[in-house]
């Protein structure tokens, strides 16, 4: 949420599904119950649509990830409900990873999962200049995590 606010970004809230609670092994169905995503303070800092409204939005012919026809019905019927294990006929990640996969503007794969394990670096030079050595140092705090930086690219809804 505060990448979002920093950023002007929109939170996508991702889609019902069972999550479960190792605490005191109950389970919620969203995010919307750890989170007042619609109180009027957080709706003055940061936008938030859910994920069934995004794809209607951004997933058509202008929309930031073209999906033909049949890929946009697949993941707008996941976007209503899914399930986070990758043997489920309605698996999640199918979400992002068409999302991905038919974007037009780049996207940072946020998530600790395969290709999404990610490591979110904001570097001054980087930003400036859009390039880039990876340090040591860098390395070292994203450990095995996939690098990407924060580039003007990415900044530009």
């Amino acid at each position: 949420f505060v990448y979002a606010a920093a950023t002007g970004r929109t939170v996508v809230l991702p889609p019902v599904q069972n999550l479960h609670l190792e605490e005191d092994d109950s389970s919620v169905q969203s995010f919307e119950e750890f989170y007042s995503f619609h109180s009027d303070e957080f709706k003055k800092r940061v936008p938030v649509i859910t994920m069934k409204e995004f794809i209607e939005r951004e997933g058509k012919q202008n929309g930031l990830a073209t999906l033909d026809e049949k890929t946009y019905t697949r993941v707008l019927g996941l976007s209503s409900s899914c399930q986070n294990r990758r043997k489920s006929d309605i698996y999640c990640g199918e979400i992002y990873e068409e999302i991905a996969t038919h974007s037009k503007t780049t996207v940072a794969p946020f998530g600790t999962g395969h290709s999404t394990n990610t490591c979110l670096i904001f570097d001054k030079d980087v930003f400036e200049s859009g390039q880039g050595a990876v340090s040591p140092e860098f390395k070292k705090f994203c450990g095995t995590r996939n690098l990407v930086f924060f580039t003007q690219e990415l900044a530009d809804p």
